[in-house]
């Protein structure tokens, strides 16, 4: 498969680097290797949001959300999220607001990637070749799995990681297959066990 045809090839591939340099360096890694491979998995999935976006414009969507009534919006992306079939939406998406996501959809600050997977849900509601409602049927967790990761590389970007070394070896690996496994399925690649 060539995935330099994608734009997220770059950002995996530096967290692919970080990674490997991270396990040959064991107990010498710094923990900015850490920083570096959580944040580049967060800009593929952002990359990757993006370009489904060029082929399902997200123009207007947050005229489906209230400015106000912020219960209101989490009943319409919990009913967009059954409607798809995804059996989890987790707190964070729910409390994405009208202007986080008017900025995705009509100014383009395409690096907000919670707002940006929320409009991406929204728009995939009523379309059944859209690239999360395929992907919703083969893992019906896949935006629990988007939160994980945008929760993990924001507490590094944030230095929430208070501890040296408390982003163990085995979580930085767990991470980076689950955003290999989104990208997977949501550009339709196929597939290894």
């Amino acid at each position: 498969i060539d995935i330099r045809r994608f734009g997220v090839q770059a950002p995996l591939a530096e967290a692919l680097e970080a990674y490997v340099e991270i396990k040959a360096l064991g107990d010498q890694a710094g923990d900015w290797r850490s920083r570096t491979a959580l944040n580049a998995c967060r800009r593929a999935l952002e990359r990757l949001f993006r370009e489904i976006a060029q082929m399902f414009p997200l123009t207007g969507l947050y005229k489906q959300y209230s400015r106000e009534d912020k219960a209101l919006n989490a009943r319409r992306l919990q009913a967009a999220a059954s409607e798809l079939g995804i059996s989890e939406v987790p707190p964070a998406l729910l409390i994405v607001t009208w202007g986080q996501l008017r900025a995705v959809t009509d100014y383009d600050n395409s690096w907000r990637l919670r707002p940006l997977v929320v409009a991406t849900l929204l728009a995939a509601r009523d379309k059944t070749d859209h690239p999360l409602c395929l992907a919703s049927k083969a893992d019906p967790t896949i935006l629990t799995k988007i939160d994980a990761i945008a929760s993990m590389s924001g507490e590094a970007a944030h230095d929430a990681i208070a501890q040296p070394g408390t982003s163990s070896l085995d979580e930085l690996q767990a991470v980076l297959q689950n955003v290999l496994n989104i990208t997977g399925v949501l550009l339709g690649l196929p597939a290894k066990s």
